[in-house]
Order: C-alpha cells, then sequence, then structure tokens
C-alpha cells in the first residue's frame, strides 16, 4: 500500500468508536470517499491506522484482519522513509493491513513492536465532570471555543464559525450563551469541510435529523444526512435525557395561535 492511501494521525482521532469491535474507530471520510479504521490506545491516540477502502464491508474485513494479527509479533516490520519510522502490520500473506504513525528513532519503532503485540483493546475512557450533573463531560473542546462567527449578509452574524488548527479544518455552531452547540470532525481540506457544514445547515433543524447515541457510558448527540452519515457531533453528556434536550425533539415546542 502506498502512503497517499492512509490519512495523517490526527484525522483517525475523535472519531467515533465502533462499540462491536472493542479499541477501535471506524468512519467514513468525506473528502476522499472511502472508509478507515484506527485502533486507539486508552487515551485515544492512534496505534495503528488503516489504509481507505471504498465499501464498508472491506473495511471491516481488514478490521478483522488486524485484529487477528495484532498480538503475532513476527508480522511487524520496522520502515524508514525519509527520516522517519513506522510500523507496517501484515498478514499471513504479507499485505500490509495497517501501519503505525511515524517515529523519529527505530528504537521507538522496536518499542512500539512490543507494545502492540502485548496489547488487550480498552475503549478510551472519557471523564465525567461530578461537580455540576449538567455539565457536558469533558474532551479537547478547548479548540472549538472562541471563533469569530460567520456573518450573513441577509441574517447578520451567525451561529457558525470556521477554522484552521494543526493542518486541519472545522466548523461549529454555537448556542447564544457561546457555549458549543455542534462540532465537526477534523477534515484535512477546507473544501471538504465547508461542504459538510452546507450540508448541516439543510439538516440542523429537521427533527428526524438528529440522534443521540450513548459511547462509553456517556452520550452525544449526531446529526445525519438521509443517508445516515454523520455531519456533526454535540458535547458528550452523562445522561440520555441531558444529551436528547438539546435536540428540536427534546426541546419544548413553541404554542402559537390555534383553534383547540
Amino acid at each position: 500500500m502506498q502512503e497517499q492511501n492512509y490519512l495523517s494521525c490526527t484525522a483517525y482521532q475523535n472519531q467515533p468508536l465502533n462499540t462491536s469491535f472493542e479499541g477501535f474507530t471506524t468512519f467514513f471520510n468525506e473528502e476522499t470517499q472511502q472508509y478507515y479504521f484506527a485502533l486507539l490506545n486508552a487515551e485515544g491516540a492512534v496505534y495503528l491506522k488503516s489504509e481507505g477502502y471504498p465499501e464498508e464491508k472491506s473495511q471491516i474485513a481488514g478490521l478483522k484482519s488486524v485484529q487477528k494479527n495484532l498480538n503475532i509479533e513476527k508480522r511487524y516490520k520496522t520502515i524508514s522513509e525519509e527520516g522517519v519510522f513506522f510500523i507496517s502490520l501484515r498478514a499471513g500473506n504479507h499485505k500490509e493491513i495497517a501501519r503505525s504513525c511515524n517515529f523519529n528513532t527505530a528504537e521507538e519503532a522496536a518499542a512500539h513492536i512490543q507494545v502492540l503485540s502485548q496489547y488487550q483493546p480498552v475503549n478510551p475512557v472519557v471523564a465525567v465532570v461530578t461537580e455540576n450533573e449538567t455539565a457536558a463531560v469533558t474532551e479537547d473542546l478547548a479548540i472549538f471555543e472562541g471563533h469569530d462567527r460567520i456573518w450573513d449578509k441577509v441574517y447578520g452574524r451567525t451561529g457558525y464559525a470556521t477554522f484552521e488548527q494543526d493542518a486541519n479544518a472545522y466548523f461549529v455552531v454555537y448556542n447564544d450563551d457561546e457555549s458549543v452547540y455542534l462540532r465537526s470532525k477534523a477534515f484535512t481540506a477546507t473544501t471538504a469541510r465547508d461542504a459538510a457544514l452546507e450540508s448541516l445547515q439543510q439538516y440542523i433543524t429537521q427533527e428526524d435529523a438528529y440522534q443521540v447515541v450513548e459511547e462509553n457510558g456517556v452520550y452525544f448527540t449526531v446529526v445525519k444526512d438521509a443517508k445516515g452519515t454523520e455531519i456533526a457531533k454535540s458535547l458528550a453528556y452523562p445522561s440520555f435525557i441531558l444529551a436528547l434536550i438539546t435536540t428540536p425533539a427534546g426541546r419544548e415546542k413553541e404554542i402559537t395561535d390555534a383553534i383547540f
């Protein structure tokens, strides 16, 4: 497999976990129109990442192959390219099925092989804020805070903002009190980010587009398009109800003049 079939390691972070495959995240990338997976450690950092697959069926087959070969030390090979090192995991037919992020030295890469060959899957844990039961659980959300809102020539200041950080592009939707309502995943190109934001604007008021999902004991509100692709995600909340009330289905309905 060639490097261009892989995304940067940051693109595999902060993706939703697949509850059917402990320790793994699976996702679809809008820019490449490919399916990917990654093995994460307990802190959510990338241990191994996959290439892009054209179909979800082949993505899952690749993931299962990684599971099968993960703890077999002889399946790993250290590779050096342009002054950096990475680990290549190979199946019994010697085909590469996943690779690590880059290391600065061969010694770091060799140590990573030892860790992976003894790896036991543990889903990353998100800590809960116990001081305030209505607070969302903590995540690395600081990057979404305090950005200038998009100005619309008709409606004026909107609830949306776009920004770039660490070579990735994001969008965010704010509540009236400036807290984060919905946030995007990391995009490697602003064009893909802008297309996703345009899609969100079509679905953000549609009650049926919202879904509350549970991950590792906490809850998120997600917005999906007509194909079921996730467009945006909320903060994490400690209960289903606290997530639900942020959605159109969970809010109080406005009462207008009517005849009863």
